[in-house]
């Protein structure tokens, strides 16, 4: 067998071309042998994985992916656990006498994200609190972080140009739009009990952002 550097073996390649062949080398035993090749004198093996050529294409869908998420707010992350929206979204529309509901990230005073879902309620049907986290609680598919920390009930849900329900728009506005807003406050009632979200309420919550260097966050939704 003809030893070849790798030089050599570029000459090959180059000069036969890949569309010269037809089937996999592993059939043309004879082309096979051509294309062996030893290094050259000093040279180092390296293996070199696939993962080294494409890395930059992977950072830069998961830059995209961050970007979408951040956008649209379809992701939300609890306590350094990631999860998606729309199966807290169908859980929601399971609830009898919410009409429509939609489920995006709002800061959390601390690090990462709170869950907060602005829901629309069927014509002549009231929000009922204690109802509504008895019907979570009682759901099998709701996740362990996955119970809206805020509540905000509308009449109708902000819509896009393109009909879409305009998140953004939701993200901005937070616990300070709009609307009566319920919230799990912070005590031995925080898992189980909505009630109102006061004035004092949202001091309270400014004053815990800034207790942890957070405020700069609410100015960059």
């Amino acid at each position: 067998m003809t030893d070849f550097s790798r030089r050599d073996a570029l000459k090959v390649l180059g000069a036969a071309g890949l569309a010269a062949t037809s089937g996999p080398l592993t059939t043309r035993p004879t082309l096979a042998a051509e294309l062996k090749y030893a290094p050259e004198k000093g040279a180092e093996l390296r293996v070199l994985r696939w993962k080294r050529f494409v890395q930059g294409d992977e950072d830069q869908w998961m830059a995209n992916t961050s970007k979408f998420t951040e956008q649209t707010g379809v992701s939300v992350r609890v306590d350094s656990e990631n999860f998606a929206a729309a199966p807290i979204e169908r859980i929601l529309d399971r609830i009898p006498g919410i009409a429509a509901a939609t489920v995006y990230p709002v800061p959390d005073p601390r690090t990462g994200d709170q869950v907060m879902a602005t829901i629309v309620m069927a014509p002549g049907v009231e929000f009922e609190p204690k109802a509504f986290a008895e019907a979570l609680l009682a759901d099998p598919d709701l996740g362990t972080k996955w119970a809206p920390r805020f509540v905000r009930v509308v009449p109708d849900l902000p819509l896009t140009a393109t009909s879409k329900v305009d998140r953004g728009r939701l993200r901005r506005e937070r616990w300070d739009g709009a609307g009566a807003i319920w919230w799990r406050a912070p005590g031995p009632l925080a898992q189980t009990e909505y009630v109102p979200l006061t004035d004092e309420g949202r001091e309270q919550l400014r004053a815990e952002f800034a207790e942890y260097g957070r405020l700069p966050v609410l100015d960059m939704v």
